[in-house]
């Protein structure tokens, strides 16, 4: 009996560590937008045309069309890109995913938000 009672606290603890993983839950296809290189310039059409507009970040990315919608100048900074895949990928609140846009136009729109916020 005291074996099984072993076994089982043993089990509990194994089963209990596996639920306290610290890392996130990434999308699927945020390493693959990781391990491409960004073209800022090309992302600031991608980003105007996307994410620029009146209705979300504006093309300053800090003039939010709406009091729920993020001023990228408080998010980008200080956040890794992986951060800021999972957020286009996903979307966030009331922002929509944005998963219609292929790996490199997000890749190249994380290149244009560093450039745009100093980074």
């Amino acid at each position: 009996m005291t074996i099984s009672l072993l076994r089982v606290a043993a089990l509990s603890i194994i089963l209990a560590s596996l639920g306290c993983d610290d890392e996130p839950d990434h999308h699927p296809r945020t390493e693959g937008v990781l391990a491409l290189q960004g073209d800022a310039a090309a992302g600031q059409s991608v980003f105007t045309g996307t994410c620029g507009t009146t209705v979300c970040h504006g093309a300053d990315g800090n003039t939010p069309g709406t009091p729920q919608t993020a001023k990228l100048g408080d998010e980008v900074p200080g956040n890794p890109d992986s951060f800021l895949a999972d957020i286009i990928l996903k979307g966030d609140g009331p922002m929509p995913p944005q998963d219609q846009l292929t790996d490199q136009e997000i890749a190249d729109v994380i290149a244009h938000l560093r450039v745009l916020f100093g980074e």
